[in-house]
């Protein structure tokens, strides 16, 4: 079998792989699997690996996390704030020490439809839990 796995090694600027890192190891830690989505995931494959220009730069890094309930988000969410993030007004962004931000994506078991997460407060707060975690996953502060 032939490796799919692109080499970005290198190729990654020193802030986004820091970031990066330090998102992985946090939640490898705390045994709870993510990967890499939105315009992010595009620019490491198109930009980083392929060298093709970027027509916008995105600030964020997204991750989706599967998580299966609240109690393992806000674990999360802590101990990336024990290595140098901080908290904004949206409650799945944290802020980088570089100016820029993550967005934590829960899904898996945390969904009450199957289809989109919702804050803890509203989960506790309506029976389907039916508010999404925030409007705009994704856009800026």
């Amino acid at each position: 079998m032939t490796s799919t796995l692109l080499d970005i090694t290198r190729k990654i600027d020193s802030n986004t792989l820091a970031t990066l890192q330090s998102v992985a190891t946090t939640a490898q830690h705390l045994s709870i699997p993510l990967f890499v989505i939105g315009a992010t995931a595009r620019d490491l494959v198109l930009h980083d690996y392929y060298g093709a220009s970027l027509s916008r730069a995105t600030q964020d890094l997204d991750f989706a996390v599967q998580i299966p309930d609240w109690s393992a988000f806000e674990a999360l969410k802590a101990e990336l704030l024990k290595t140098g993030f901080s908290e904004t007004r949206t409650p799945h962004r944290l802020a980088t020490t570089e100016g820029g931000w993550i967005d934590l994506v829960p899904f898996g078991p945390i969904s009450n439809d199957g289809k989109a997460a919702t804050t803890a407060a509203s989960s506790k707060n309506t029976k389907q839990g039916s508010t999404p975690l925030s409007k705009g996953i994704g856009a800026n502060e």
